[in-house]
Parts: structure tokens; C-alpha cells; sequence
């Protein structure tokens, strides 16, 4: 089980969605009560812009760990987010930040909401917060791209 799940999380870094997809749907054949698995598959499917499918999966992982899920509460955010529910997008980001308020990504989707509703000074504070956090330390260089673009 174990193996499967992280071939997915190869699959995945690697982007290779579908083949990640996969590594997942036999993982959670196998055990259909892991939050964690769940939500890397809804991460997955939101990076294949499935966002409704997404959403489902995010839905469960939050189902079966409601108290100690922030990744799983951004995920969701940034489906949302992508599908237009910008009011639905904040009260995930919120709930992500309450529960892990060093949470860099969020912090970056925070920053991308904030663009979609024009409120350019808000996500360039954000942006900002995710950079200090050490965005780049953990994912990419996404954040100072945004930086540079739209803060400066």
C-alpha cells in the first residue's frame, strides 16, 4: 500500500497526472479510510483542472480528518477558487490558516483569490507572507513570479 501511494506521489511530482491518478485509485482501493491519500489524489485531479472531481475527494479526506486537515482545507480552496466560488474558496483558506497558520501555499492561493476579486494590495501581502514562510523552499518559484508581476 505503501509503495503504491508513493509511486502516485512520484507520478505526481513528475507531473504525471494520469499516471498518478492511477497509483492512487488502486491505493485507495486498497484503503478507503486515508485522509491523506484522498487528498493527494483531489490535489492530483485539481492540477488535471477536474476540479468538481477534486472537490469530491477533498470532501472526503476533510470527512474522515475534519480537525487535522489544512492541506486538504486549501486544496479544496483552490478548486473552488477555479470554479468561480470565490466565497467558498476564502472560508476553506481560512480554516486551512486556523488550523496551519505556517502554511505557505495557502498563503500563496489567499494571494491568487485576492487577484481574482481585485484586490491587487491584499494578494501582494499574501504573496509576501508565502515567500517569508519559504515558499520557494518547498515548492517553486511561483511566489516571486507573482511578486514580481504584480508587487512591484
Amino acid at each position: 500500500f505503501v509503495g503504491i501511494c508513493n509511486k502516485g506521489l512520484v507520478k505526481l511530482k513528475l507531473r504525471d497526472f494520469e499516471g498518478a491518478l492511477k497509483h492512487f485509485d488502486h491505493a485507495i482501493k486498497l484503503n478507503d479510510k486515508d485522509y491523506v491519500l484522498f487528498n493527494d489524489r483531489g490535489f492530483c485531479k485539481s492540477l488535471m483542472e477536474k476540479h468538481v472531481g477534486a472537490i469530491e475527494d477533498l470532501d472526503k479526506s476533510i470527512s474522515l480528518n475534519i480537525d487535522n486537515n489544512a492541506y486538504a482545507f486549501n486544496n479544496r480552496a483552490f478548486a473552488k477558487m477555479n470554479l468561480g466560488d470565490y466565497e467558498g474558496s476564502e472560508r476553506d483558506l481560512i480554516k486551512s490558516l486556523e488550523l496551519d497558520s505556517l502554511n505557505s501555499y495557502a498563503y500563496k492561493n489567499r494571494g491568487l483569490l485576492y487577484l481574482l476579486i481585485n484586490q491587487k494590495e491584499k494578494a501582494c501581502e499574501q504573496f509576501l507572507k508565502s515567500r517569508d514562510l519559504g515558499y520557494f523552499d518547498h515548492y517553486d518559484d511561483e511566489v516571486d513570479e507573482l511578486i514580481e508581476k504584480y508587487c512591484n
